[in-house]
């Protein structure tokens, strides 16, 4: 697993039972944050940070490849990178000391 935090809070959080946590996207982010030690909200910054990176000029295909089963951010109304970069902002601050 190349990006296993970002596979964790999408597979175990913005599923299809992503109403087990919130009804809004930046609820369930809110749930995942509640429930993650600090290493793993590190984790899942640096997953985005390496998903956008890795895949400039293909961000959307590779997303939908890796997580269009499971997740996407168009149903919410955001782009891949909308989606990657409004997660990574709702996690800023979060998990440090």
């Amino acid at each position: 697993m190349k990006y296993p935090h970002l596979d964790t809070l999408i597979k175990a959080y913005l599923n299809q039972d992503y109403s087990y946590y919130a009804d809004t996207l930046e609820g369930v982010i809110e749930a995942y944050k509640d429930d993650a030690a600090p290493e793993q909200i590190q984790g899942l910054r640096a997953d985005v940070a390496r998903f956008l990176a890795d895949h400039q000029g293909t961000l959307d295909a590779a997303f939908e490849a890796a997580y269009g089963f499971d997740f996407g951010p168009e149903l919410w109304g955001l782009t891949t990178e909308g989606f990657l970069k409004k997660l990574d902002g709702q996690l800023q601050g979060a998990g440090e000391p």
